[in-house]
């Protein structure tokens, strides 16, 4: 299955928000979570998909806070 989430900076309320289509799925996510009759795999897919997310965005946030403190060579 393929997923994707996407967030837009927000410049008046200055921080990163979803889209409404991801914004949609999240909902449907939580609420699929709640839902006792859910597959436990479920549970376990969309849980290890936002990890996954979080994990690389920290990973590139984290490459790109070194690379802002190295000396720029002229």
């Amino acid at each position: 299955m393929m997923e994707s989430l996407t967030f837009a900076w927000h410049d008046e309320k200055e921080e990163a928000l979803p889209s409404p289509t991801t914004r949609k799925k999240l909902d449907e996510w939580k609420q699929a979570l709640k839902d006792p009759g859910s597959e436990g795999l479920e549970y376990v897919y969309y849980l290890d998909f936002l990890g996954d997310v979080i994990h690389e965005l920290q990973k590139e946030y984290d490459s790109i806070l070194v690379a802002s403190c190295e000396p720029v060579e002229l």
